[in-house]
């Protein structure tokens, strides 16, 4: 009895082997739920569709240019900074504004000194009336010398004519003296008045012009304007970053964007305000002041380095990496290390090797 159950056991077990390889068998020849085939088809519609998202470009060897563009602008280089002379007048009249072309002795501003044009006025006549008065005097001292050389003349005549004679002296000297204060008011207020109108010592731009100049109070120590002197003008750019890679001395081409090149030659660079001067190496008078112009400089390169295109390299606080496709067509960052980075390829030191394909778009 137990023969006959241990017989059947032994049938039941080959029977779910059997069973079981028979389901195996046919899923490892392709027949299962999804054919080999079909499988490996579907496979390979998935890969191509994830590469066609991409646009591709590979890296290889290239020479890599970083360039800079220094926009500049035609101006006068000579500054004069104005003042007026004297303090304590309201300024009533501006003839300039910022912008405006001047020449040599063109008014710029004036001051209110209307008192003082009208005290050398005053004393003009204080001294016609003392010259007069001088006159006169002189006249009636005329007269009395001749009476007291009369002889005719009595001793107490005499002295009253003598005594007259000394008044008439005393009163010229006294309009003497009103003459020479008047003469002496005068003058100062005349070296006033020469002081009060500003006049142009150049011929140029007027660049500056202090706000509500009109009815301002002067003061010798407050600047009123600025003229630049068209008489020496340069290119100049206003650019802090371009003076780190710009120095004194350096050949640069200046190009307009009407076409026209010019050669000219760095004659100044303060890092502090920024201001670049750039010289024209053969002066051109018809270039107006303002005109704009580009210098384009190559400030470093690399021939036949291996590079990407710039737009395939990214950046972050751990350092710079790419995107490469794997062959699952899966996108995966890959980090690198770089070099020159230029305007439009980017200098591979290491991460990725000759021919990679990497991920630009």
């Amino acid at each position: 009895m137990n023969c006959f159950f241990n017989r059947f056991k032994t049938v039941l077990h080959r029977s779910a082997a059997l069973l079981t390889a028979a389901c195996l068998i046919p899923a490892a020849g392709g027949c299962g739920l999804i054919p080999r085939e079909e499988a490996e088809h579907k496979l390979n519609i998935v890969t191509e569709d994830a590469s066609s998202k991409y646009t591709l470009a590979m890296a290889e060897p290239q020479d890599v240019e970083l360039k800079k563009t220094i926009v500049c602008t035609y101006s006068q280089l000579n500054e004069l900074k104005v003042f007026f002379p004297i303090s304590g007048y309201r300024v009533n009249s501006v003839f300039v504004s910022e912008g405006d072309s001047i020449k040599v002795g063109d008014p710029l501003a004036a001051l209110d000194v209307s008192r003082l044009e009208e005290a050398v006025a005053n004393y003009g006549e204080e001294i016609l009336e003392a010259e007069l008065d001088i006159a006169q005097n002189e006249e009636t001292i005329a007269f009395y010398n001749e009476k007291i050389a009369s002889p005719s003349v009595n001793l107490l005549d005499k002295e009253e004519y003598t005594l007259k004679a000394h008044e008439c002296e005393e009163s010229i000297i006294s309009s003497r003296k009103k003459i020479d204060y008047a003469n002496d008011r005068i003058a100062e207020y005349n070296d006033i008045i020469s002081q009060s109108v500003l006049y142009s010592e150049t011929e140029g731009t007027v660049y500056y012009v202090k706000d509500d100049l009109t009815g301002w109070t002067s003061s010798t120590d407050t600047l009123v304007m600025k003229l630049l002197d068209s008489g020496e003008c340069a290119f100049t750019a206003d650019d802090k970053a371009a003076c780190e890679y710009v120095k004194k001395g350096d050949h640069v081409t200046v190009e307009r964007s009407t076409g026209e090149k010019y050669e000219a030659t760095v004659s100044s660079v303060d890092p502090e305000s920024g201001r670049i001067v750039f010289d024209l190496d053969e002066p051109d008078y018809s270039i107006s002041v303002g005109t704009r112009a580009s210098i384009y400089l190559v400030v470093d390169s690399k021939k036949q380095v291996l590079a990407v295109p710039r737009v395939a390299v990214y950046g972050s606080e751990d350092g710079y990496y790419v995107y490469v496709l794997t062959d699952e067509g899966i996108r995966e960052p890959v980090d690198v290390q770089v070099g020159l980075i230029g305007n439009n390829y980017v200098e591979i030191l290491g991460g990725i090797d000759m021919y990679t394909s990497v991920i630009i778009r």
